[in-house]
C-alpha cells in the first residue's frame, strides 16, 4: 500500500501545472465530458504500462544510482524547455481523425504527456518499487494511474467552469491563443447607452475598475462582466462618474435647476455633459436621452447672477444637512470615534439617562467601549448595572425612524 500512496503522491504533484492539465482546460470548451474521459483515461493506462513496463527492464539491468541520476537529468531538462517553450508562439495543430474525437482525444493526449516529467517519474518509480516483483508493479500501475487521473480531472473542471462563464467565441480565440490579456476589460457597471455607431452597432455605457466611465459596442459585452476589446473598440469618456447617468440615465421627476439646487448634479457636470455632447459623442447617432422633468438636457453657461443664485440654494441645502438632530445634544456626533476609537458611523452618543429614555421607547441600545466591539443592553437593569464612565449608542437608522427624530 505504501508503494502505491508514494506513486500517486508522486505523480500528482508532478503533473499539477503540466502542458497536459492545461491542454484539458481547452479540451472541456470543445469535446463532450464522456469523450474526453475515455480517450484522456485510454491514454493514461497506455502511458503508465510503458512506463511501468520500461522502468522495470531498466531496474533489472541498470545500477538504481545511475536510474535516479538520468531522471534528475531529465528533470532539469524538462523544466528548462517548459520555459523556453513559454516563449514561443504555439504551432502544433489538434490532431483530427476520421476514428471520431475519442481517437482524437487519446492521440492528443498521448503525445502530449509521452516523455513528460510525469512519465519519468512513473519510469523511475517502477525502477525502484518493482523489482522483479508483479505486485509492487501493479501498484505502482495503479497509483500512477489514479494521481495522473486526479490532477487532470482539476484540468477538466476547471475547463467546465471557463466554458460555463466565457461565451464561446472567446473561450475559442482564448484556447488559440488568438486573444491576451490587455484584450479583456472587465467594468463594473454597464448599462444600455443613449448612442449608436453611425452603422447601427448598439454601444452600452460602463464603469471600470478604476471608476472612469467608458462606451463600447454592445456586441462585444457578454453581460457577464467581460467586454472583449481586442479592437480597441472600448472609448473613454470621463473620469466623472456622473457622466454614466447622463449617457445611459433615464429621466428624473424634477428639473434640471431643481437638482442642481439639491446638489444631485454640479454646473460642472452639466458643463462636462454639454462639451462631450458637441465633442466626442457627436460621432454617434443619438437613440435616446435623458429627460428632466419630461425635458431634454439643455445647457447655456449661466451669467454671474445665475450662478450665485445657484451656489446660494447648494449652501442651504447644506446647512439643512449640517441641521441634523442628535439623539443626545450632550455629545457631538464624532464622540464614539473621537474618544473610544469607535469609527463605524452608524452609531450616535447617548447618556445613560438619554439611553433609557430610548429603550423605554423600544430603540436598540448599545453600550461602547474603547477598543471593544460595541455590545447591545438588553434591558433597564442591564443598562444601570454597566459602570461609571461607560458610553451608550443607537443606531442612524432606527434613530432616524423614531419618533424623536
Amino acid at each position: 500500500m505504501m508503494i502505491f500512496l508514494t506513486a500517486l503522491a508522486t505523480i500528482f504533484i508532478a503533473e499539477m501545472g503540466d502542458k497536459t492539465q492545461l491542454l484539458l482546460v481547452a479540451m472541456a470548451g470543445k469535446y463532450k465530458i464522456p469523450h474526453i474521459l475515455t480517450g484522456t483515461w485510454l491514454a493514461t493506462a497506455v502511458l503508465n504500462l510503458l512506463a511501468v513496463g520500461l522502468g522495470a527492464a531498466l531496474g533489472s539491468y541498470l545500477d538504481m544510482r545511475l536510474i535516479k541520476a538520468a531522471a534528475a537529468l531529465a528533470f532539469f531538462w524538462f523544466a528548462y524547455s517548459t520555459l523556453k517553450e513559454g516563449e514561443e508562439e504555439e504551432t502544433k495543430k489538434d490532431v483530427k481523425s476520421r476514428f471520431g474525437p475519442i481517437i482524437a482525444i487519446f492521440l492528443s493526449f498521448f503525445i502530449g504527456e509521452l516523455g513528460d516529467k510525469t512519465q519519468l517519474s512513473a519510469i523511475t518509480l517502477a525502477a525502484a518499487y518493482t523489482n522483479h516483483n508483479i505486485y509492487s508493479a501493479c501498484y505502482v500501475f495503479l497509483g500512477c494511474t489514479l494521481g495522473l487521473i486526479l490532477a487532470d480531472l482539476l484540468g477538466l473542471i476547471a475547463g467546465v467552469v471557463l466554458k460555463s462563464r466565457i461565451p464561446a467565441g472567446i473561450l475559442k480565440k482564448l484556447q488559440s491563443g488568438e486573444l491576451k490579456p490587455d484584450d479583456f476589460f472587465q467594468p463594473g457597471t454597464a448599462r444600455i447607452s443613449h448612442y449608436k455607431t453611425k452603422d447601427g452597432a448598439e454601444l452600452d455605457a460602463f464603469v471600470g475598475p478604476d471608476d472612469k466611465v467608458y462606451m463600447g459596442r454592445r456586441d462585444h459585452y457578454d453581460n457577464r462582466g467581460h467586454y472583449l476589446n481586442a479592437d480597441k473598440s472600448l472609448l473613454y469618456l470621463s473620469d466623472n462618474t456622473m457622466m454614466f447617468d447622463f449617457v445611459s440615465g433615464s429621466s428624473y421627476a424634477a428639473t434640471q435647476a431643481e437638482l442642481l439646487a439639491q446638489g444631485c448634479f454640479t454646473m460642472e457636470d452639466y458643463a462636462e455633459f454639454d462639451a462631450l455632447r458637441v465633442g466626442v459623442l457627436a460621432q454617434f447617432e443619438q437613440v435616446g436621452q435623458l429627460l428632466f422633468a419630461g425635458e431634454p438636457f439643455s445647457f447655456t453657461q449661466p451669467d454671474a447672477a445665475e450662478q450665485a443664485v445657484v451656489v446660494e440654494a447648494q449652501d442651504k441645502q447644506e446647512s439643512r444637512l449640517d441641521e441634523y438632530p442628535l439623539p443626545d445634544p450632550a455629545f457631538p456626533a464624532d464622540e464614539l470615534e473621537q474618544n473610544y476609537g469607535y469609527a463605524g458611523g452608524d452609531l450616535l452618543p447617548l447618556s445613560r439617562e438619554r439611553a433609557a429614555e430610548l429603550l423605554e421607547q423600544d430603540l436598540t441600545v448599545y453600550m461602547v467601549e474603547a477598543g471593544e466591539n460595541p455590545a447591545m443592553v438588553f434591558d433597564r437593569d442591564d443598562l444601570m448595572e454597566q459602570p461609571e464612565g461607560m458610553m451608550f449608542a443607537v443606531s442612524r437608522e432606527e434613530w432616524e425612524e423614531s419618533q424623536d427624530f
